[in-house]
């Protein structure tokens, strides 16, 4: 018995979508959708912008990985291509959804595999890094960049450019000579508490 899907009616857009595709695409091109409704057609063009972006971002950050690693990336990623093409909706979302998690878990060192295991209710259990471990390094200019973007953003409170203007001075004036370094221990010195609470 084959079920019969109906053609899906436009919708309202979340003001998180179209903040979420703001900043992958820019305000110019995506600004106002959460204001009217999105059909199909439209979401799925934006679908496939993301897609397409999502490989293009994973090419450009990810490197240094085995060629295994950068397989099973390449699956993931087709797999969610793919579920671009299935028909009826809550089908395509559940390949959408898996393929997503897919990917993320592979980004973070492999796909976990407890197919014989009773229970998964250890720590252990959730450890990637059999294969491979990931690592965050950052060089003295992304850790300048981060303690910058911090005050700036408001996620170290007073630290905006009214009540901490010698940060803003400071990191200029790095830039300018390029020695985020010196910048970074300055911060480190002056301002120890907000960089522990930052960077540990």
């Amino acid at each position: 018995m084959s079920t019969t899907w109906p053609a899906s009616a436009p919708t309202y857009t979340s003001l998180d979508t179209e903040h979420f595709l703001s900043l992958l695409f820019g305000k110019q091109s995506t600004h106002g959708l959460a204001n009217g409704l999105l059909d199909e057609g439209t979401w799925r063009r934006y679908r496939r912008k993301v897609l397409g972006e999502l490989r293009r971002y994973i090419d450009a950050n990810v490197d240094s990985t085995d060629a295994l690693h950068q397989q099973r990336l390449d699956v993931a990623l087709e797999k969610i291509e793919e579920a671009e093409g299935v028909g009826e909706p809550l089908l395509r979302e559940q390949a959408f959804v898996t393929g997503l998690v897919e990917l993320c878990l592979v980004l973070l060192g492999a796909m976990p595999d407890h197919w014989d295991r009773r229970v998964v209710n250890k720590a252990y259990h959730r450890r990637l890094d059999r294969q491979r471990t990931l690592t965050y390094a950052q060089s003295p200019e992304q850790r300048a960049h981060l303690i910058f973007d911090a005050c700036q953003s408001g996620f170290l409170p007073g630290m905006d450019r009214r009540a901490a203007p010698d940060v803003w001075d400071r990191y200029w004036a790095g830039v300018r000579q390029k020695d985020p370094a010196g910048f970074v221990q300055w911060f480190r010195k002056t301002y120890p508490e907000r960089f522990a609470s930052l960077v540990g």
